[in-house]
């Protein structure tokens, strides 16, 4: 039936904006990673779209992941700076406007899909007719696109998208195809190991049962005083000169 060429020609449409934007973030890419089209669709799909999927699973995943990269490479760049300063830091770095910020930048607002379709409001591709216009478009990768005008989208859902878009590429290639995405966003995080090196002797047994700690948790420290470390609220004040 022709009443269902609405609804075939949007779902194309769409799976040719995810792989528009696909190709815009893989085309420099240094290595050989790749991500599924329908995965880069369900990360610009939003709930508003009224779709039996959306990107809220892979905006949770990627805001995990964010934050866990976000606090490693802190930690290992500031290793002198104390706690409160560095979740400051952090903070900056994963909020929903400098994430939305980032994603502006690279032109990411353009594919994201807020809107339910209506096939009554549906127009044929290549169109002119009426008062729709195409505007062609260049892009980071310049690949030129065409568009059919403005929209306003508010900061934080392309902050969601972005997040989404970390989901997606951790999902699918594992971390190091996810900091590839952060790093060609805007975020420059990497995963090298962090040597974590005490410089004051510290005698665990002393403060707290960590045989019994150990037992209860069914885990052995190679480091107790780690442990100590865990179960020291920022509110306790040691006897020392601190």
């Amino acid at each position: 039936s022709f009443s269902l060429v609405p609804s075939i020609m949007h779902r194309l449409e769409s799976l040719l904006l995810s792989v528009n934007l696909k190709h815009m973030i893989l085309d420099h890419c240094p290595q050989n990673i790749t991500i599924p089209t329908i995965k880069v669709l369900e990360s610009i799909t939003t709930k508003g779209c009224q779709e039996n999927f959306d990107l809220e699973s892979l905006e949770t995943l990627g805001d995990s992941f964010l934050k866990y990269a976000a606090s490693q490479q802190l930690f290992k760049t500031y290793q002198n700076d104390r706690e409160g300063l560095l979740s400051v830091n952090k903070d900056k770095i994963i909020s929903n406007l400098s994430l939305g910020k980032l994603g502006c930048d690279r032109k990411i607002s353009g594919f994201i899909r807020e809107e339910s379709f209506d096939p009554k409001k549906w127009t044929i591709t290549g169109d002119y007719s009426g008062n729709y216009f195409l505007n062609e478009e260049l892009l980071f990768n310049k690949r030129s696109i065409y568009v059919g005008g403005t929209r306003k989208i508010d900061t934080e859902v392309v902050g969601d998208v972005v997040e989404a878009l970390i989901g997606a590429f951790l999902s699918t290639g594992g971390e190091l195809d996810a900091i590839y995405f952060m790093n060609w966003v805007g975020i420059e995080v990497d995963l090298d190991h962090i040597r974590y090196e005490r410089h004051l002797q510290v005698q665990p047994e002393k403060l707290i049962d960590v045989g019994h700690l150990e037992s209860l948790l069914d885990y052995k420290f190679c480091d107790p005083s780690l442990l100590v470390e865990a179960l020291s609220h920022g509110s306790y004040i040691p006897g020392g000169y601190q």
